[in-house]
């Protein structure tokens, strides 16, 4: 009898399949509705909008009824110095109170969507959408920029599954990047605290108390003269690097959390766990199907030819439409 692991949303589940491969998935709580749902009431004003890029910067745009994802899409390319070849590893999102990723379809206006009326500026976030697997694949120093921002933004939440020794190595490296050589001003321990804070698991897992991580840190940094390179090949190898985690809850009632990326899904305990209980690489996912607000993946057993389900249940598919266009687009298809 087949294993079968069933996942319920406790919120909303983005299945953006291989890193967000083009599958939107929406709840009851974040839905596509019909553009006139919204018109009679921002059509002559608009509704005052921001979008967050990586850098911390802040568009401050107004949704009209023309206004498509793909018109924001550019804007924040054109201030990120994103030529269009990189612009397409990039996607804009909402991002609800669960940290979760609702990705926004480039081919709809933004009015396509309702958000939620409880806020009164809509707040959007330009992030990287597909990951690539190496840093070194990309060649404009400008999109290798946000890329870094991503990962940076990645350590600050806590979701780098870095040991002590390459954590330390990460927090002088990013005082190098920022501060530049080692210089002891009173501001140095401030930044640090900042740019790589401490993290209680040091400490649970190999007996790194703060204090000591930031003296080890310190002392990294001061070696590092000249040395401003290193940082993205730590981070890629991290298991949740380029992942979106979303909370969900097995059919048994209990909470664990679903990752994405682009090496496939991976299912762990809670948040702070980087050990996954299951791993599904994309090379053994067959079948993407979707009926009655189920979306499944078959899960293929290379020693047994078992079939495993891997199903999210109780959310719905925006359109059928986007299933069958992310399994003919070529990020999802084998290389």
């Amino acid at each position: 009898m087949p294993y079968t692991l069933k996942l319920v949303t406790l919120e909303t589940l983005e299945m953006d399949l291989l890193s967000c491969k083009g599958v939107h998935v929406a709840s009851s709580k974040f839905t596509r509705s019909p553009p006139t749902a919204k018109l009679g009431e921002w059509m002559h004003e608009g509704r005052p909008a921001t979008v967050r890029l990586l850098d911390g910067e802040c568009l401050e745009i107004s949704v009209i009824a023309r206004l498509s994802v793909n018109d924001v899409l550019t804007l924040a390319a054109h201030h990120c110095r994103l030529t269009q070849p990189d612009a397409r590893y990039f996607g804009l999102a909402f991002i609800d109170d669960n940290d979760h990723y609702h990705w926004l379809q480039p081919g709809k206006n933004l009015l396509d969507y309702e958000f939620p009326s409880d806020k009164a500026v809509i707040q959007l976030s330009h992030n990287v959408r597909f990951f690539v697997d190496s840093i070194f694949s990309l060649e404009n120093p400008a999109v290798i920029e946000v890329f870094f921002l991503e990962a940076h933004q990645q350590l600050l939440k806590g979701q780098l599954d870095l040991s002590n020794i390459d954590y330390v190595r990460v927090g002088g490296l990013l005082l190098q990047i920022y501060r530049g050589d080692w210089s002891e001003e009173s501001s140095l321990l401030s930044d640090l605290q900042s740019l790589a804070p401490y993290q209680p698991r040091l400490l649970r897992q190999y007996g790194l108390n703060q204090s000591s991580f930031e003296k080890q840190v310190l002392q990294e940094y001061a070696e590092l003269r000249g040395v401003q390179r290193g940082f993205m090949q730590i981070v890629e190898q991290c298991s949740k690097y380029g992942s979106r985690l979303y909370r969900v809850c097995e059919s048994s009632g209990s909470p664990c959390i679903l990752s994405i990326n682009s090496r496939g899904i991976q299912v762990f305990e809670n948040a702070d766990t980087f050990r996954p209980k299951d791993n599904f690489p994309w090379s053994f996912l067959d079948n993407l199907y979707y009926k009655d607000s189920t979306f499944s993946v078959e899960v293929r057993d290379p020693r047994s030819k078992q079939i495993t389900d891997l199903n999210a249940l109780g959310v719905s598919f925006a359109v059928d439409d986007d299933l069958a266009q992310a399994v003919s687009d070529p990020t999802t298809q084998d290389k």
